[in-house]
C-alpha cells in the first residue's frame, strides 16, 4: 500500500494481472496533475485481470478528471462507460483513447448486459461505475452495478474521493452476494464521512 503526497516516490502496488496502459509521459503527466490539485492515494487494488472500481461520491466533472490522473500515474488502463452517441466525430477517438466504451442502450437488456458482455469478452478490463448514476442528491442508488458484478462475475472495489484531505482511497474490495440490497446498504454505510466536491449533492442515504 501507498500513502503520502504525490512526489517522486508516487507508486502503489499494482499486481501483474491488472490491466495496464499509458508510457512514461502520460505518467509522468497524471503523477504532476495530482500534484498541481495536492491529491494524494492510499489503499490497494485487487491481483484482478477484471473488477470495477465504485465511484463515490459523484457529486462533479473533477471526479472523472482525478479518476483519469490517477489512471495515468498508475499506468493503469481504466474503461468507462457511456452512451454511444458521444462517439462522434471529432471527439470519438479521443474518448476511446480515454477509455470510453460505447454501449447501446436500446439494445435488448440494455446497458447492464452490454456491460456484462463487455467485461466476459474481455481478457482484461476495468471499469468505473457511479452507482448514484447521477451528480445531483441520489436518495436511492441504481442497482445496475451489483447486477453487472454479478453477471459478470467480478468484484468490485470501493473507491472514495476525499475533497477534503484531498485524499482518493482504493478499496476495500468486495465480491457482490445474492441479496443486493444489504451490500448497497452495506457499501452506503462506508461513506458515512465522505467529503464530496459538492456537500450538497450528495445524499448518503438511509441504512
Amino acid at each position: 500500500m501507498w500513502r503520502g503526497p504525490p512526489g517522486k516516490d508516487f507508486m502503489l502496488s499494482v499486481g501483474d494481472q491488472v490491466p495496464r496502459g499509458g508510457n512514461a509521459f502520460t505518467r509522468w503527466l497524471g503523477k504532476w496533475g495530482l500534484r498541481r490539485l495536492g491529491f494524494r492515494l492510499e489503499g490497494e487494488l485487487p491481483n484482478e485481470p477484471r473488477f470495477i472500481i465504485l465511484g463515490i461520491p459523484h457529486t462533479s466533472n473533477w471526479d472523472f478528471i482525478i479518476v483519469m490522473l490517477v489512471m495515468m500515474a498508475l499506468n493503469l488502463q481504466i474503461n468507462w462507460i457511456a452512451k454511444e452517441s458521444m462517439f462522434r466525430f471529432p471527439f470519438k477517438r479521443l474518448l476511446l483513447k480515454l477509455g470510453g466504451v460505447p454501449i447501446n442502450r436500446a439494445a435488448a437488456g440494455g446497458v447492464v448486459d452490454a456491460t456484462v458482455k463487455a467485461l466476459k469478452e474481455a481478457e482484461k478490463l476495468i471499469i468505473v461505475i457511479a452507482p448514484e448514476g447521477t451528480r445531483s442528491p441520489a436518495p436511492e442508488w441504481k442497482s445496475g452495478f451489483h447486477r453487472i458484478a454479478r453477471g459478470a462475475g467480478v468484484p468490485f472495489v470501493l473507491g472514495n474521493l476525499d475533497y477534503e484531505k484531498k485524499i482518493l482511497t482504493l478499496g476495500p474490495t468486495m465480491h457482490p452476494g445474492d441479496d443486493a440490497a444489504a451490500d448497497i446498504r452495506w457499501i452506503r454505510s462506508q461513506y458515512t464521512n465522505a467529503r464530496p466536491k459538492h456537500p450538497e449533492r450528495w445524499h448518503p442515504g438511509d441504512f
